[in-house]
Parts: C-alpha cells; structure tokens; sequence
C-alpha cells in the first residue's frame, strides 16, 4: 500500500466507503442495497489503483492502519449482500412494539437463522451457508418496550 503513491489520501477513500455504506445500507430497501454493491467494489478498485498511504512501515503507522481497514472493504460488501439476502424492514406496530420481516410481519419460518459467509480463492463472490434455529424451549415472540 505504501508503494502505490497515487493521489487521494487513504481519509478520503475511507470516507468515500464509510458514506457509501451508512447512506445506503442504513435503509435496507432493496434499491440502496443494490447501489451500495455497485459502489463498494468501485471504491475497492480506486483504492488500490489511487491511494496515498503516508509514512513509513518502520515505525506505526495510523495511515497505513486505516488503509488496512479499508483494504478489507469486502467485509463491508458482505455485510450489504447479507441485508440484501434477508430484505427485512423493520417496522412500528401501533402499540409501540418491533416486528421483523416483510411489511412489518414477523417471518420466522425464513429469518430464523445463522449466516455465515465465505470467501473462495475461486470466486470473486462470497458464499453463504444457513444455520437455521431450531426453537425446542423458547419460541420467538413480538417484543414490547412498554
């Protein structure tokens, strides 16, 4: 990273990726997540083609750190194509309570589960794998704040 010498300094991306990622994905509507997966990787490509990473690697380096977390951007994408897979939307019942899933239902049967994603050498994708829940004990209710 401290030999690629280009011209935006590694704040300026690192902003870029934080704003892609909060206004985008902080919706969760289908729409922004899927502008969110366009724009990540633009910025990963930007970033090492682009990026001016300061100082040495010697000594610490608080900009080739943060150069670091902006180099596993990938995480950020995962975590957009995990909202996307799921397409909940949280939504306000009357009576001051949260329910997940599809207009504001709760949808258990589908979103009881564990995601876990990875990253093959062979592919340019992550996968995911499902771990669904099994509820023997304890069954998922609406929760209430009041």
């Amino acid at each position: 990273m401290l030999a690629i010498k280009g011209t935006r300094t590694v704040d300026e991306i690192h902003r870029e990726l934080v704003t892609c990622s909060g206004d985008n994905c902080g919706r969760r509507a289908q729409q922004s997540l899927s502008k969110a997966l366009a724009e990540i990787p633009a910025i990963r490509e930007e970033f090492w083609k682009n990026v001016l990473c300061l100082g040495e690697n010697e000594s610490r380096n608080q900009s080739l750190e943060k150069a670091g977390r902006v180099a596993t951007s990938r995480v950020r994408r995962v975590m957009v194509l995990d909202a996307l897979d799921a397409t909940r939307v949280a939504a306000d019942t009357p009576r001051g309570s949260t329910r997940r899933g599809r207009r504001g239902a709760r949808d258990d049967e589908h979103y009881a589960y564990v995601a876990a994603w990875e990253f093959k050498v062979s592919t340019t994708s992550p996968s995911s794998t499902r771990n669904h829940w099994n509820f023997e004990f304890v069954h998922p209710s609406t929760r209430s704040y009041k």
